[in-house]
């Protein structure tokens, strides 16, 4: 996930300012953190973003799950430290299954 800035306002601040306020989470510039006295803050953050936080909970509830996702994003990483040149969706599917054969196959 691509870090994303904080802002926070007051709640009379965000009042004043609230279409900006709602144009700024809505684009993804930031999550707005709304304080008000004597009550806990809230935090305003895009719809979208918000889904795809909740996704990637579900998604790593499952230990294994979680395990075969971080293993292809570390894979994922290393190709794109040791492939400086572009390859199309097919090539990349080959030199995927290229690989999981190689780690599939039984050591002698």
């Amino acid at each position: 996930m691509i870090p994303v800035a904080t802002s926070y306002a007051s709640y009379t601040q965000a009042r004043d300012n609230f279409v900006k306020v709602l144009e700024q989470v809505e684009q993804g510039d930031a999550i707005v953190v709304v304080q008000r006295r004597g009550h806990g803050d809230v935090a305003m953050i895009a719809a979208e973003e918000l889904s795809s936080l909740l996704e990637q909970v579900y998604l790593m509830r499952s230990p294994a799950n979680a395990q075969r996702l971080l293993g292809a994003l570390e894979w994922s990483e290393q190709q794109l430290q040791t492939t400086p040149e572009s390859l199309s969706i097919p090539e990349l599917r080959a030199q995927l299954e290229a690989e999981l054969g190689q780690e599939e196959a039984p050591q002698e």
